[in-house]
């Protein structure tokens, strides 16, 4: 059980490394977002314990805007 909870974090991690990857690919610049007073550093996650194949789950992410720029919502 613990070696499947570990492949299925891995599996997890690897699929926000290709967005992120994916992001930068196709013309979202990291660097020039900074420029321009955004800014984020990761806070924390929460991940179930436990996941069966073909479920969905909710995950939370926490970002803290460390930039110079309020957020907004994208409309």
């Amino acid at each position: 059980m613990k070696g499947e909870y570990i492949k299925m974090k891995a599996t997890l991690l690897v699929r926000v490394v290709f967005a992120l990857i994916a992001l930068q690919l196709f013309g979202f610049n990291i660097n020039s977002q900074t420029k321009m007073g955004y800014d984020s550093k990761f806070v924390n996650q929460s991940i179930p314990d436990r996941m069966t194949p073909g479920q969905k789950y909710n995950l939370i992410v926490t970002f803290q805007n460390s930039g110079s720029t309020s957020w907004v919502p994208v409309k």
